[in-house]
């Protein structure tokens, strides 16, 4: 599933939009896991999306959001068990993982609870309780099986490896026949065919970079997004950001963060979004996902302290500038 994943554009939703992720997120929950396809029939039934193609986007989305996960080959899903955030800014708690009607009646008959909308209604809503009611959660505990699991997004930073130890990370394609496929290879803002992949054996003539190749025989034309990593001789495999990203890394492009203190918001240009592990972190940190700045060119998040994206900055080699400096870049 993550070598066909590209871009994740979200759409202009609405409150109906909304409202179907929470259905999702029932259906989910009551389902517990599954294969692929019983997601993605899922995502269409319920009116999400209007492609199987787009299921990927969903599915990312709710993984940042700490709700699913899947397997390594991405052929099967699961929900996560009920847990309760504490966010980064320890202000309040936030739901993740397995949520029925049921449940969410529960806690709100014992807390005041606030539901807060995903930008643009992209994602299931943001169920949050005031850090301060921690004897009511505790009652709500003694209800449900559900577990605490504090500050997640600064004990992940604290965990995650560097760039260098994530490239190490990636899963790889091994003895990959490039005469198979028609190869493209990235240029700053897109896709071009190139011919200047080579096979000898075993050995590829081949520069490093992000690459888009496609099966040239058969019914069925796959697609796959890899890394090439030329020293390594390997065909690195990932989410599309994380390898876009690991490209300008690798081509010692500057990587910048906009970070205001005050508002304890983080921008970063959608140009160098992060690799799925990084962005996750971000997110976790307030239980939402990022929005959008200005003309979409920048991706906003909240309720980020300075430990924490002093952390994140240190692990992925980044500049941290001024906000303002960072929406110019």
């Amino acid at each position: 599933m993550d070598t066909e994943e590209t871009f994740e554009p979200y759409e202009s939703g609405d409150c109906e939009q909304e409202a179907r992720y929470d259905r999702l997120m029932y259906w989910l929950s009551a389902a517990g896991g599954g294969n692929w396809n019983s997601f993605v029939n899922a995502c269409l039934a319920l009116g999400i999306i209007d492609s199987s193609k787009k299921a990927r986007n969903v599915f990312r989305r709710l993984k940042l959001l700490g709700h699913v996960e899947c397997s390594e080959d991405g052929t099967r899903w699961h929900v996560c068990p009920l847990c309760l955030v504490l966010s980064a800014n320890q202000k309040y708690y936030y739901l993740c993982g397995q949520r029925t009607p049921a449940i969410i009646d529960s806690i709100s008959n014992l807390c005041t609870v606030q539901y807060d909308s995903q930008p643009l209604y992209e994602g299931p809503v943001c169920i949050k309780i005031d850090s301060e009611q921690v004897e009511e959660l505790q009652k709500f505990q003694k209800k449900e099986d559900f577990i605490f699991t504090g500050q997640a997004a600064l004990q992940l930073a604290k965990i995650i490896p560097d760039m260098d130890g994530w490239r190490m990370s990636l899963s790889f394609l091994d003895r990959l026949n490039l005469y198979n496929y028609t190869v493209e290879r990235w240029f700053e803002d897109g896709y071009t065919s190139y011919e200047g992949a080579l096979q000898n054996d075993d050995q590829y003539k081949t520069p490093r970079g992000l690459y888009r190749l496609t099966q040239n025989k058969g019914k069925y034309r796959h697609c796959m997004n890899l890394y090439f990593d030329e020293s390594q001789q390997r065909w690195l495999k990932g989410d599309w950001y994380g390898l876009h990203f690991l490209d300008l890394y690798e081509n010692a492009e500057p990587i910048h963060v906009g970070y205001t203190p005050e508002k304890q918001c983080v921008i970063i240009p959608k140009l160098q979004h992060w690799p799925y592990i990084y962005e996750k972190t971000l997110v976790l940190a307030s239980g939402r996902l990022p929005a959008f700045t200005g003309k979409r060119t920048s991706l906003l998040y909240h309720s980020i302290p300075k430990i924490l994206i002093d952390d994140l900055v240190y692990k992925i080699d980044a500049f941290l500038v001024g906000e303002q400096r960072c929406m110019i870049s």
